[in-house]
């Protein structure tokens, strides 16, 4: 089309000139990496001492004790020159040996107390002793706490007294409906005093308790057929710890060797 008119192109004239590309010059030399020389020799390690051996610590049930004697398999006593370390076993005493020492023995080797030396100032009873009272000085035990734990009679008497000794009525552990009930009663010479008394249901010392003394004393009554007859008792009793009343009474008695067996609740 071309032309001057308002569709022709307009002339933009020649490219204008740049000139050459600026030389820039090499890439500059990098130093080589320095040279640190060789790992310096620290030496062999040094030889570390062993281990001290350690003496092993006991194995507590292994049975041993500190000193690596070993402890008695039975449960008696750890340390056989103390005679207070003990194991589970019958109640027992302290008894003055021939040099003046002092060793734990078991109650029923301990000697039997007579003429009250049973009794505390106070009239109750020392622990852990045997002793002997009444007419007919039957045979007792207490326990730990100055408790009767066992009452013995291996021969049951009638008394030839006609009258009632008064008893004391202040029995351990004792409620308010409570009787101050005998072990060996009355009618066998037993004693009033609290070496043979304990708290009993009113129904244990006028029933369950008083039945067996009937039958014993009808075995001693020399005019019942075929008596007078041997009678022997042994009562144990289960006392509360802490109150110091009986929970149950195990009696056993034997009537010319014929041994009988029975338990009496009292709670």
């Amino acid at each position: 089309l071309g032309g001057d008119g308002p569709n022709a192109t307009p002339d933009v004239g020649p490219t204008p000139d740049v000139g050459p590309t600026p030389d820039v010059g090499p890439t500059p030399d990098v130093s080589p990496t320095p040279d640190v020389g060789p790992t310096p020799d620290v030496g062999p390690t040094p030889d570390v001492s062993p281990t001290p051996d350690v003496e092993a610590t006991p194995d507590p049930a292994s049975g041993s004790n500190e000193s690596g004697t070993d402890a008695p398999a039975d449960g008696g006593d750890t340390n056989p020159g103390d005679p207070d370390a003990e194991g589970p076993t019958a109640a027992r005493n302290d008894t003055d040996t021939d040099d003046g020492s002092s060793e734990r023995v078991p109650v029923s080797e301990s000697p039997i107390l007579r003429n009250g030396e049973h009794l505390n100032p106070d009239g109750t009873l020392k622990p852990d002793v045997r002793y002997q009272t009444g007419e007919f000085e039957y045979i007792y035990t207490t326990d730990e706490h100055g408790r009767i734990s066992h009452f013995h009679a291996e021969e049951l008497h009638l008394t030839e007294r006609e009258s009632r000794l008064r008893h004391d009525p202040n029995t351990p552990g004792k409620l308010e409906n409570d009787h101050a009930g005998h072990l060996a009663g009355d009618r066998f010479g037993g004693s009033e005093m609290l070496d043979n008394l304990v708290s009993q249901l009113r129904r244990v010392n006028l029933s369950e308790y008083k039945k067996l003394e009937n039958i014993w004393a009808r075995a001693l009554d020399p005019t019942q057929p075929g008596g007078p007859r041997h009678v022997s008792v042994e009562v144990t009793i289960d006392t509360d710890p802490v109150t110091g009343r009986p929970n149950y009474f195990e009696v056993e008695y034997t009537i010319d060797g014929k041994w009988n067996r029975q338990k009496i609740n009292n709670l």
